[in-house]
Order: C-alpha cells, then structure tokens, then sequence
C-alpha cells in the first residue's frame, strides 16, 4: 500500500492464486460475510496504519461471482500532493477479524 501510494499508486487486488511459477494464474477474491464491515475494517487499518494518515484510497467496483468478496483497492498516488514519504506506523492493532 504504501510503495504503491509512495510512487504512482495502483491497484491491489485480494485473492490472486499464484501458479508453480510464482505467476498470478487466477483471482478468486476472498470471501467475507459482510462486505460493508470488511471494507471499514480494512479501510481503518490503512487510515490508522500508516503516517501520515493516508486516506487516498477507494474499493473500486469489480465483476466476482459472488457479491460477498472484497473488491480491488485502488491506491492514489501521494506524491501528487506531497513529497513527503507514506510509511507504515508499528502495528497497535490486530489485522486479523
């Protein structure tokens, strides 16, 4: 998150299956019961996580089989508004739900 918000931003997309050769083969997204829960979850971990607190992100739409898996993030980059670097805060929070 931070590398691609330190540079010209980008797309994270959760649930890539890598083949033997270390090479995305298939998205699969990751599954969660409730998908408003799961994006202020993952969206507070980035506010909180990171110094200065980065909020130049969104969940953008995508097409899944199931309308219960998180979506891509997509990270803007932060030098278009700052030379400051974005780095990770020490983790004071579980990650895990």
């Amino acid at each position: 998150m931070t590398a691609f918000a330190n540079a010209s931003g980008g797309d994270i997309v959760f649930g890539v299956v890598e083949g033997p050769d270390a090479v995305a083969s298939q998205i699969t997204g990751i599954s969660v019961s409730d998908l408003d829960v799961e994006e202020r979850r993952l969206s507070e971990i980035i506010r909180n996580g990171t110094e200065p607190r980065f909020t130049d992100f969104e969940f953008t739409q995508a097409t899944w089989p199931s309308q219960a898996v998180i979506p891509p993030l997509r990270t803007l980059s932060k030098k278009e508004k700052s030379r400051r670097p974005l780095f990770l805060r020490p983790q004071t929070h579980p990650t895990d739900p």
